[in-house]
Formats: structure tokens, sequence, C-alpha cells
């Protein structure tokens, strides 16, 4: 084993035009964008565009870009407050994606709030893909119709989120799966129309727990079974809107959970794609450790009233100070891991601490960025990876994460932790060597030089990941 690394590692040798009506007219030449790139953050808060420019995201998403909101009336739409989103992120350089959502209390035959959608009426169909249409070709960038302001295309847009959560008491899709997919091809159409280069993404896919703690096959099977008894249908929509692959360009998973479940969700979802290989892009990245027990592969030092009790308060204890610190691993961790396993891009969670008792999960209310460690660990993550071209997880004993990042320009980097208590990581090498821990506590990266004895670099591994690269 130590072979292969040693092989391996040697080579480090705003805003008007509020009102009008819904005519498209036609469209011209939109896109293909630039490549978004792979570092998202989210979701878009009004006037904080600002505060995340610095770090190195390059994309982001508009949750809940709601059809009756835009169109209150039948024909006529109101763009100002997407406009002013769209300009104020695009303006800080900011690629966007916008989730969809088909709820309008004219158009939808049980209409329950802005969040929950459903197929239309039958006689307002052709109003919900003349408003998709039309949404698309404002932000095309293709010249005509534009918004005001419009700095770069807007081509990426999710059809509804979390649509298989349809047994849930406010479920985010009221309908069938068959419904669904009929919604979704009339995005698809109306996205096509407006724009061919523009991208159409599934309704972003929960697959909860089933993975965590990598279970064998006896243990998922019993956990489907589980899930499906108690959310019955929702795995069997998941599975069946897979499979509508002539209706959508990349899927969303929701990587809420443990960054080590990432594998082993990608290989469960392809299986459903009827051998198309889609793009896979990640959101609901939540950057801290889950405060439900279930949730999570390793305890915690803490009780989850213990932390929810210090953090929430915003306490300066220790309980409070781990807390932030794990932030940190948690993030780097998951975005190391993605790129590792062929993301196209990860939206992490959040921009700021969510108000109180907007979402069930305790985690939204305090897992914002903004100001804290986790900040400063990403943006360093980033600014080391920037202009990589690959990476490589190698070969390293169970718990232990090593990965072998190559740039176009330039030695190749390590980025290794381990979750198996302290790991000595040993390479041959000759030269002195730059290990640089993620910042957990502070604003900044504390870096040191270890230098070769006996012609090899030994470096200390714990559960911080740790960049390791050439001065």
């Amino acid at each position: 084993m130590r072979k292969l690394i040693l092989a391996t590692l040697m080579l480090f040798s705003l805003v008007s035009n509020a009102w009008s009506t819904g005519s498209t007219g036609g469209a011209g030449k939109c896109g293909p964008a630039d490549s978004y790139g792979y570092f998202g953050v989210g979701y878009v808060v009004p006037n904080m565009a600002a505060t995340y420019e610095p770090v190195g995201f390059t994309w982001t998403r508009i949750p809940g870009v709601s059809w009756g909101f835009i169109e209150p009336d039948p024909g006529v739409y109101n763009w100002n407050s997407l406009d002013s989103l769209v300009v104020e992120w695009q303006a800080a350089g900011f690629d966007i994606q916008m989730v969809l959502k088909s709820s309008n209390p004219w158009a939808s035959p049980n209409y329950q709030g802005p969040t929950v959608g459903q197929l239309p009426s039958s006689q307002y169909r052709d109003d919900y893909a003349n408003w998709v249409e039309a949404l698309v070709e404002r932000y095309d960038g293709d010249g005509f119709s534009d918004a005001p302001g419009l700095l770069r295309p807007v081509l990426a847009y999710e059809i509804e989120s979390e649509a298989q959560n349809i047994p849930f008491s406010l479920p985010f899709w009221l309908g069938t799966k068959e419904e669904y997919g009929q919604l979704l091809s009339l995005a698809h159409d109306a996205v096509k129309a407006a724009c061919q280069n523009a991208s159409v993404i599934l309704s972003g896919l929960n697959i909860a727990d089933l993975f965590i703690g990598e279970p064998d096959e006896q243990e998922l099977a019993d956990r489907i079974q589980q899930y499906e008894q108690l959310h019955p249908g929702a795995l069997d929509f998941i599975q069946y809107t897979l499979g509508l692959i002539d209706d959508y360009d990349a899927i969303e998973l929701h990587y809420s959970r443990d960054y080590q479940t990432l594998p082993h969700e990608i290989a469960w979802v392809r299986q459903y794609m009827q051998g198309a290989n889609k793009e896979i892009w990640a959101g609901d990245a939540i950057s801290t450790v889950f405060l439900w027990q279930w949730m999570r592969a390793k305890p915690l030092p803490y009780s989850d009233d213990q932390i929810w009790d210090d953090v929430s308060a915003n306490k300066d204890t220790a309980i409070t100070r781990w807390f932030r610190a794990e932030q940190s691993r948690v993030s780097v961790k998951k975005l190391v891991t993605g790129i590792a396993e062929g993301l196209v891009g990860l939206n992490l969670q959040r921009t700021r601490d969510e108000p109180d008792n907007e979402r069930s999960s305790k985690n939204w209310f305090i897992s914002g960025m903004e100001d804290r460690p986790v900040y400063y660990a990403v943006s360093q993550l980033i600014a080391r990876l920037s202009g990589y071209t690959g990476v490589v997880r190698m070969v390293s004993p169970e718990g232990v994460y090593v990965y072998l990042f190559s740039f176009s320009a330039g030695p190749p980097m390590v980025v290794a932790w381990s979750e198996n208590g302290p790991q000595n990581f040993s390479f041959g090498f000759g030269f002195p060597v730059i290990v640089e821990a993620i910042i957990t506590s502070g604003t900044t990266a504390d870096p040191f030089t270890v230098s070769p004895i006996g012609g090899r670099i030994n470096v200390s591994l714990d559960e911080t990941p740790k960049l390791v690269y050439i001065p």
C-alpha cells in the first residue's frame, strides 16, 4: 500500500421593467454559458452576495421561484424581486440556478401555498408552459427580452424540489409520480423552446438515511423496507422519475447527510437512469453535523440538546467552539469527496442562520457560515484547489482518506484526514513540504514546514483535513 502511495506522491516533484405581458415573441441565440464551476453556496439571500464573493464560490441557487408569485394574474408577470436577486448575485460574480415551483392560486387544482407544487388544472397547463418559457427567455442572455442588467445567462432550472415527499403532512408535491412526469415534460419543452442550451434538472432527490454508516447488503434492504413503511411511495417516485431520461439533463442530490454516504447514493441513483450518463449536482449540502443521532455516522462528544442550547444562543463555550470547528471539517470533507466522486457542482448551506421556526430541522437555524471558521476554511480550500484538473483517492488504511489533486500548471497537492484516530501518513520525498491544517478557529491558517527524514516526509493525520503541498 505504501509503495502505491509513494509511487503516486512522487508526482510532487438593478432593477426595472417590473410588469410586462407574458408574450415571449421568439428567441435568439442563447448560451452555452461558461462552466458554473464546482463551488456553490446557497441559498440566495438578498444583500448577501458581497459577503460570499471573497470566499471564491462561483454559483448559487434561487429556491422557490413560484409561478403564482411571478404571474399573479393570467398573462401579467411581475419580475421585480427575481430580477433584483439575479442582478445582485451576478454583479458579485455568481452564476445562478433556479428552482421552479408550479404552485399558483388561480391554476393549481388544490392550492396549498407557494412551496407545494402540483400539476396545473388542464385548462392552465399552457399557461404554465408559457410562464416557464418566458422566464427562461428573460434570463437566457440571448439579447431578446432579456432582464435589465443581466450580466450572463441563467441556464439551469430545477423542476420542483423533493417532489417525492408526497406522504408528509406538508408535502412539496401534491400528486402522483405520473403527474410529476407530465409537469416535467411540459417544463422541459418550454425551457428548450426558449433556449436549447439551458439545462433541465430533475426535482431534487433526498434519499434520507439509507446509506449512513455504509450498511451492508442486508442492512440496506432492511432500511429500504423500513423507509417504505414510513414513506410509502417515496422511493418508487424517485425510481420512476429517474427513468424519465428524455425530459431532464441533470439530477440534484440533496447532500445533507454524512459525506461518506455520497458514493453509495450516486451508485444507487445511477442504476435507475437507464444507462444515461447525466450530470449530478449536489444541493442542500448542510455544512454542519446533524443534531439527530440517526442522521450521522459517528457519535458526537456532546448531546444534541447541549449543542443546541449553546450554539443557538451563541455562547462562548467549549461546545460552541467544537461545533464551529466541526462545521469547517464537515464542509471541507463534503467538498473534497464530491469532487472525487465526480459531482459537477456542490451547493454548500447556508448563507445565514435561518430565523427560528422557519425549518423543522434545528440545523438550518445554526448552519450559517458568515464570519465563522467555516467561511475561512472553505475560502482556504478553494484558493488552494484553484486550477485543479483531476483528483485520485489513494489507497490507504480503513478510515484514512488521502486525495491527490493534479493541476494544469504546478505540482500536485494532497488533502488528507483520518476518521480512525491519529495516523501517520508517510511518503518518500527528498524536499520540504508545507502542511496546512484547515482553519477550525479564527480566520487564518497556520502552515508549517515538514522536512524529510531519511528521505521520507511524515505527516500526522487526525479528523481535521490537512493540505500538503510544495512551497
